[in-house]
């Protein structure tokens, strides 16, 4: 079934009148298959897309692990920098004249007290990570406005 359009060509299925059908080689237009094709290139676009993110999540993996290694070396030369320090001390303190085990009393209750200290305020740190600013975000206002903050990013 075909009719005469405004512009004097043969309207098929899926075309409107006023518009030019298919041509006589070209397969016709449907829905049904600009759907499909839509649904095939959004497939594409999200595979495209996972594909770069598992690159990326690799090569983060590999720095992030290279990044701890090198935090592991720091730690330990700092670790054997501090023992010598302390070995310092104590052989000073012995050597002016102070009696050993009270030199070793009292270092040691100083790397108590440091290390107290250290994770007194370690944890105060981690006491402020809270994400208040996605809490709020991702909260449903009771309003209906914006549940950000003004001056908050969107």
């Amino acid at each position: 079934m075909e009719t005469s359009g405004a512009s004097g060509s043969a309207v098929g299925a899926g075309t409107r009148p006023g518009q030019a059908g298919p041509s006589a080689g070209a397969p016709a237009t449907t829905w049904r298959s600009v759907v499909d094709r839509t649904l095939a290139a959004l497939g594409e676009a999200a595979s495209a897309r996972l594909r770069v993110l598992r690159v990326e999540a690799g090569r983060a993996v590999q720095v992030s692990v290279a990044a701890i290694v090198l935090v592991a070396v720091a730690l330990l030369m700092l670790a054997t920098a501090w023992f010598a320090l302390v070995g310092a001390i104590i052989s000073w303190a012995v050597l002016a004249g102070f009696q050993w085990h009270w030199v070793l009393l009292a270092t040691a209750a100083s790397c108590v007290l440091l290390g107290w200290l250290g994770i007194r305020s370690a944890r105060a740190s981690f006491s402020t990570i809270r994400f208040d600013a996605t809490a709020r975000t991702l909260r449903l206002s009771r309003t209906g406005a914006d549940a950000t903050s003004p001056g908050m990013p969107r």
